[in-house]
């Protein structure tokens, strides 16, 4: 069983709204069966606040004075297009295209479509026979970053409850690159690039161990915003090397989950720029300005943000 979060600007993506800025953490919940018996799954067995889809759809629904003005827009657009083309377009060699444009926008999304997209994404309460696997969004409340979900599956034979404690991600944003460089090249421009950012400062470095240790933000006073930021650097082989970032996250609840500060990505951005982010590009030059916005992994695969979980025991 394995619990992966959707962080803000996932679910607003996916959903067109700002779950988590309502309290409502989106969670992608796969459940494999490996046993040889068969278990029954229900959405109200969890232990964490489930909220139904259904309920939570309201947040993304599309107001009546939008719906209104969306409907403005289109006759204050559409209708003289249909002069043009009635009265104009005949006697001229000028084409108006906007009908024809119109007729084949699709129509704006209501309130009836935007929740059985809702309740088409969630997980559905179902029997779960062995080797079977279910998955889906789960809606609740805010979880623990670095706790555990508790999850309830019934015995279908027996009708006993078995609890599943699975692990929720830590409070740690984490993320990585591999560039196609020596690993001594990589651990040079980390130093270099980590050293010169502006509000970072290099505490230690351990080129055996691969490990850079900074810190970033700012202290005034009782005031500060400064964190830790580890960076391991990591040999995957004579040409591959790979730079993976943690910095703890300023919230321990669900609803920080994702978030970084710019100079994280200013910092990628940067050794993006002095290091080859794929096999065919050629090494770059330390002063060379050439943007490269390469952001894959070995495997051609984008560069994932957040920490992988690992299924539960």
């Amino acid at each position: 069983m394995v619990v992966e979060l959707i962080d803000r600007e996932q679910a607003k993506q996916q959903f067109h709204a700002d779950l988590l800025g309502v309290r409502v953490q989106p969670l992608m919940l796969v459940i494999h069966n490996e046993s040889d018996q068969t278990y029954a799954f229900r959405k109200a067995d969890v232990a964490q606040g489930y909220l139904p889809a259904a309920s939570v759809a309201r947040w993304a629904y599309v107001s009546p004075l939008e719906t209104v003005a969306r409907y403005l827009k289109w006759a204050v657009f559409f209708l003289p297009g249909l002069v043009f083309e009635a009265v104009i377009e005949p006697t001229t060699a000028l084409d108006f295209p906007g009908i024809e444009e119109a007729a084949q926008r699709p129509p704006p999304p209501n309130n009836q479509l935007i929740r059985e997209d809702f309740m088409r994404h969630e997980i559905a309460d179902t029997e779960i026979r062995p080797n079977d696997t279910v998955a889906g969004v789960l809606f609740t409340r805010p979880l623990k970053l670095g706790g555990v979900l508790p999850v309830t599956l019934i015995n279908a034979q027996t009708q006993q409850p078995v609890v599943v404690e699975v692990p929720v991600p830590p409070p740690v944003y984490t993320e990585s690159r591999t560039y196609y460089a020596s690993y001594d090249a990589v651990w040079e421009t980390a130093v270099k690039t980590a050293a010169g950012l502006r509000g970072w400062r290099a505490i230690s470095t351990d080129k055996h161990s691969g490990t850079i240790t900074a810190r970033k933000g700012l202290t005034f006073l009782r005031w500060s915003t400064a964190t830790t930021v580890t960076l391991t650097i990591q040999k995957v082989n004579e040409r591959r090397t790979t730079v993976r970032l943690d910095s703890p996250l300023r919230r321990p609840d669900s609803t920080a989950y994702g978030e970084h500060s710019p100079t994280v990505d200013k910092f990628f951005l940067e050794l993006d720029r002095k290091l080859p982010t794929t096999e065919e590009q050629p090494a770059k030059k330390p002063g060379s300005s050439q943007r490269q916005s390469g952001t894959e992994t070995p495997t051609g695969e984008p560069s994932t943000t957040g920490t992988p979980q690992a299924p539960a025991p």
